[in-house]
C-alpha cells in the first residue's frame, strides 16, 4: 500500500513537472513569436514610413492626410513611435524645403502631442530627454517654457538635453542658464553647445564678460572656447588676465585662445609666464611657440 502510494505520488509529480515544462515551452514560443512579430513589423513599417516621408518631400504632405493605410497605422502607439523616430532622423539628413515638409508631418499628424507628453513623465528620465530631443529636432519653439523647466532637473541627461535645446532653438540667447549654473558643464556638452551656435549678437558683451569671471571653472573654459571659435578679438586683454587663474586647465584654455587671437604681444606675454608654469601648461605654451615659428617661416 505504501509502495503503491509512493509510486502514485511520483507519477503525479512527473505529470506536474511535464505540465510545467509544456507551459514553459509554450511561454517561450509565445514570447519568441511576439518578439519576431515586433521585429518584422518594425522592418515593414520602416520601409513604409521611409516611402511616405519621401512622398511628402517630393509631392507635398497634403496627399498623406487622405492616406487610409497611414492613418490607420498611426492609431498604433508602436507605429507612432517609429514614425516619430524616423522624422527626427530625417531632419539630420535634409535641409531647406525638404526638412520643412518633415516639420509639417510632425504637426499634421499631431505627433507633437506625443513628444510634449513625454516631458511630464518625470520618473522616466530618458523618456523626458527623448521628448526634448524630438521637440528640438522639430524646431518646436512654442514649447520652450516647458523645456526650460527641465534645466533644473537633478538628472544629468535631462538637464543637458534642455540646455542644448535652449541654444539650438534660441541661439546665443539660449545660453542664459550659464548665469546661474550650479553644476559642471562637461567638455562634451560644451562642444555640443558650441557646435549649435552659428553667430554672436552685437549685445553679447555683458554676458561674455560675466562668464569670463565666473566662479564656475567650466563656464570660464566654455567662454574661452566661444571667444576662440568666433575670433572675438576685443576680448584679448580679458583672456590675457586669465593666465593668472589658479586652475591649470583654465590657463591652458586661455593660452589656446590667445594663440587663436594672436597679435604682436602674444609670444612675449607667454614667455613671461613660461618659467613659473607647471609642465602641462608649459607644453601648451611650447605648442604656441612652434605654431608662431611655422607662420614666420612661411
Amino acid at each position: 500500500m505504501e509502495g503503491s502510494l509512493t509510486l502514485h505520488n511520483l507519477i503525479i509529480a512527473l505529470v506536474v513537472v511535464l505540465v510545467l515544462v509544456l507551459f514553459l515551452v509554450f511561454g517561450v514560443l509565445i514570447v519568441g513569436f511576439k518578439k519576431y512579430k515586433i521585429i518584422r513589423d518594425r522592418q515593414v513599417w520602416s520601409s513604409f514610413i521611409e516611402e511616405k516621408i519621401t512622398q511628402a518631400i517630393v509631392e507635398g504632405v497634403e496627399p498623406l492626410l487622405h492616406d487610409s493605410e497611414l492613418n490607420a497605422l498611426l492609431k498604433k502607439k508602436s507605429f507612432r513611435r517609429l514614425f516619430l523616430e524616423s522624422l527626427v532622423t530625417t531632419t539630420r539628413r535634409f535641409s531647406g524645403a525638404a526638412v520643412q515638409d518633415v516639420y509639417k508631418l510632425f504637426q499634421l499628424f499631431d505627433l507633437k502631442s506625443d513628444s510634449v507628453g513625454k516631458l511630464s513623465q518625470k520618473n522616466k528620465k530618458y523618456i523626458v530627454a527623448g521628448g526634448i530631443q524630438e521637440l528640438t529636432a522639430m524646431r518646436s519653439e512654442d514649447v520652450l517654457p516647458q523645456i526650460q523647466d527641465s534645466l533644473t532637473s537633478p538628472n544629468q541627461v535631462v538637464y543637458q538635453e534642455a540646455q542644448y535645446s535652449m541654444v539650438a532653438l534660441q541661439g546665443f540667447n539660449g545660453l542664459f542658464f550659464l548665469n546661474n549654473l550650479p553644476h559642471i558643464l562637461s567638455d562634451w556638452q560644451q562642444m555640443r553647445l558650441l557646435d549649435s551656435l552659428k553667430s554672436i549678437p552685437a549685445d553679447s558683451a555683458a554676458s561674455i564678460s560675466s562668464w569670463l569671471q565666473s566662479d564656475n571653472e567650466s563656464i570660464r573654459i566654455f567662454c574661452l572656447r566661444l571667444i576662440r571659435k568666433f575670433q572675438l578679438l576685443e576680448y584679448y586683454s580679458d583672456v590675457e588676465i586669465i593666465l593668472s587663474h589658479p586652475a591649470p586647465k583654465v590657463r591652458i584654455q586661455a593660452i589656446k585662445t590667445l594663440q587663436a587671437l594672436e597679435n604682436d604681444c602674444t609670444i612675449n606675454q607667454l614667455i613671461a609666464v613660461f618659467e613659473n608654469e607647471e609642465l602641462n601648461v608649459q607644453k601648451e605654451i611650447i605648442k604656441v611657440f612652434k605654431i608662431a615659428k611655422r607662420k614666420q617661416s612661411e
